[in-house]
């Protein structure tokens, strides 16, 4: 994985080179990533993304202490995902705002399914976004988004939790804007790996990464914006599907679902 800091003033063309994370699905072959390209911000991962999450560095949490606990244990699997992190002043190589973005390079598998992350999801499930909060982790190496995703029907259940309709579930994903108490704000963001809007409905392809949390993390590729009848892929990874048409796409999945169980 390679973590590289960049001016909102001035890019220069990047090329993904790490290795991959742990988990990793077959899927097609899918476009590069989203370069920056020169003068131009990069201020979203992906072309569907929506905002970063704001989150506040060195702000004290108002979070009890028992849930302080549970959201270091949440924060511990993912030490060290970005380098340490520190208010970098008011300025940072002359820009007020500048982006860090990492750059994940994961091989895949060619596969004559559809939806080959369906079988590597804990849950599969349409949902509603209702809320969206970023975070730093107390060891100040990561940082993540959480969302409220109000479930709306659960196409593939989760053996363990039972999930129903018009319960609500947390999923995260790494990145977020952060402010400084400086003043300055850096977007740390995965190119290539968008994040869901407020409001917004999605199919979401989840999965826990500690079984004995109730959290659950969006798979690569694993989310699709339902908006008035059309699909919007969230990743880079799932543009094959971007502008299909909802209903199909729907009706697809759960084909491919009700087959994964047989």
């Amino acid at each position: 994985m390679r973590f590289i800091p960049i001016s909102r003033l001035a890019f220069a063309f990047v090329v993904p080179i790490a290795l991959c994370p742990a988990l990793a699905y077959p899927q097609q072959p899918s476009r590069q990533p989203a370069k920056a390209t020169q003068g131009k911000p990069i201020d979203l991962p992906s072309k569907h993304s929506g905002p970063l999450p704001k989150a506040d560095f060195g702000r004290p949490s108002t979070e009890p202490p028992a849930k302080l606990i549970h959201r270091q244990a949440r924060e511990t699997r993912r030490k060290n995902y970005f380098p340490f992190i520190v208010d970098p002043g008011r300025l940072d190589r002359g820009s007020a705002e500048t982006a860090g973005v990492k750059f994940e390079n994961v091989v895949y598998f060619e596969s004559s399914e559809p939806f080959p992350q369906a079988a590597y999801a804990t849950t599969i499930l349409i949902g509603r976004v209702k809320t969206a909060q970023g975070f730093v982790s107390q060891d100040r190496t990561y940082v993540y988004s959480d969302f409220e995703v109000s479930v709306e029907e659960v196409l593939k259940q989760d053996p363990q939790t039972k999930l129903t309709p018009g319960q609500s579930v947390l999923v995260s994903r790494p990145g977020a804007t952060v402010y400084f108490p400086s003043g300055h704000v850096r977007k740390y963001m995965v190119m290539g790996k968008g994040m869901p809007k407020v409001a917004a409905e999605y199919v979401f392809f989840l999965w826990k990464p500690t079984p004995d949390l109730p959290e659950y993390e969006i798979l690569d590729g694993g989310a699709f914006e339902l908006d008035n009848g059309t699909v919007h892929p969230l990743d880079e990874r799932g543009f094959k599907f971007d502008g299909a048409d909802a209903k199909v796409f729907l009706a697809d999945l759960r084909k491919a679902v009700g087959a994964s169980k047989n």
